[in-house]
């Protein structure tokens, strides 16, 4: 029987298996910025393997991964990117929109945005994204 989705936006997500063996029964909040491994080793396996092995809150914790598997979950995703920042899921959404596709779309698109833009969404776009052959062009 098919969870209902007021069940996937309590539960998915929440009863990841924790590194250190054990599963808690409700999603712990990981405040911390940075994660303690014992040895420089282990750090190093920890930033090789990536995935839920988490060794800076800008790469991931457990509590942004959680809340990742929910999102695909209930969006019916493979998957999903929790930003830090407007700006940052602003850049990403642009990125991924306006990136050429090989032979499939072998042009960068034009962008049409609207001209009440958060200031750095324009240089943005005027920098970074004209300077990758993407054009932009505003509206009222």
């Amino acid at each position: 029987m098919a969870k209902s989705l007021n069940t996937r936006l309590i539960h998915a997500g929440e009863h990841a298996p924790a590194a250190q063996g054990y599963t808690p029964t409700s999603l712990p909040v990981h405040a911390s910025s940075t994660f303690f491994y014992p040895t420089l080793d282990a750090l190093e396996a920890a930033f090789e393997k990536g995935g839920e092995n988490v060794t800076y809150a800008r790469h991931g914790n457990p509590t942004t991964n959680a809340f990742e598997t929910l999102m695909a979950d209930v969006e019916g995703g493979r998957g999903a990117v929790a930003c830090g920042s407007g700006m940052s899921a602003i850049y990403l959404a642009l990125l991924a929109a306006c990136t050429p596709r090989g032979g499939l779309e072998p042009q960068p698109r034009r962008i049409l945005v609207s001209r009440d833009l958060y200031g750095a969404t324009h240089k943005l776009l005027q920098v970074f994204f004209a300077a990758q052959g993407s054009r932009c062009g505003a509206v009222i």
